[in-house]
């Protein structure tokens, strides 16, 4: 089985972009009020986007049909700003809030820390999916981690 891991932003150099922008810090972020995934905005340069430092690990469970996502390390982050995209994957998983996975316990307006885990239920055998953070500024979707199984390239 062909499975492929591609650390998208490495945390080293996510940690030397400046890995606070979207950390705890005592405000009430209920995240993006709506993220277009498929964004070609010129005006944002993701040179200038702050990504937090996060580390993540992939678990297939196969006989289960569904990928655990872990947080390894790195800063907490508002689990607003996390969301889902993929292929492959449950339609309800797909471009979705962490507060808002089927099967989650993660609450709307708390921290994704370290040792928190989602799920996500697969429904190809070919798949990929990517944790994505969405800047507070700018409303820009950023692809920190991904895992795939099947998937070409």
């Amino acid at each position: 089985m062909n499975t492929t891991r591609r650390k998208v932003i490495t945390g080293v150099s996510v940690a030397i972009v400046g890995g606070l922008a979207g950390c705890t810090g005592g405000d009430s972020d209920d995240g993006p009020e709506e993220v277009d995934f498929d964004q070609n905005n010129s005006d944002v340069d993701e040179d200038d986007i702050s990504v937090p430092a996060l580390t993540f690990s992939f678990s297939y469970r196969e006989d289960d049909g569904v990928v655990s996502i872990s947080h390894l390390g790195g800063r907490s982050v508002s689990a607003d700003r996390l969301y889902i995209r993929g292929e492959g994957v449950a339609d309800e998983y797909n471009e979705t809030s962490f507060p808002e996975l089927p099967s989650n316990d993660i609450e709307a307006g708390s921290d994704f820390r370290s040792g928190d885990d989602v799920t996500v239920e697969v429904v190809e055998d070919a798949f990929r999916v990517e944790v994505v953070w969405v800047d507070e500024e700018t409303n820009y979707p950023v692809t920190v981690d991904e895992y795939s199984e099947g998937m070409d390239g």
